[in-house]
């Protein structure tokens, strides 16, 4: 783990320090697009493979679409009262009576 973290780390240094150019960062644009590709489908043939993990998909995507509901609602209903709130506290006016 730790030696993801320094690869990500020493990445982004490059990235912010080192301009490179747009050739370069096309290759690199492509390269990861790959890499992406392949990890995923690595990921499905370890899956595939996996014949237990296979017979409760189903339950799994249930309770994964459950969370992803759950999650979602929870988010706009909290983003929406504390819209109300912070609406309310920082639009006072003051009225001329």
């Amino acid at each position: 783990m730790q030696n993801i973290f320094i690869a990500l780390f020493l990445g982004i240094a490059i990235g912010v320090f080192i301009k490179l150019p747009k050739k370069l960062i096309t290759i690199n644009n492509r390269f990861q697009h790959m890499m992406v590709f392949l990890l995923l489908f690595s990921m499905g043939i370890s899956i595939g493979a996996n014949k237990s993990l296979l017979g409760k998909i189903g339950n799994l995507g249930i309770k994964s679409l459950a969370f992803a509901l759950i999650t979602a609602i929870m988010s706009i209903i909290l983003v929406y009262f504390s819209t109300e709130i912070y609406t309310k506290k920082f639009s006072r006016r003051k009225t001329n009576d």
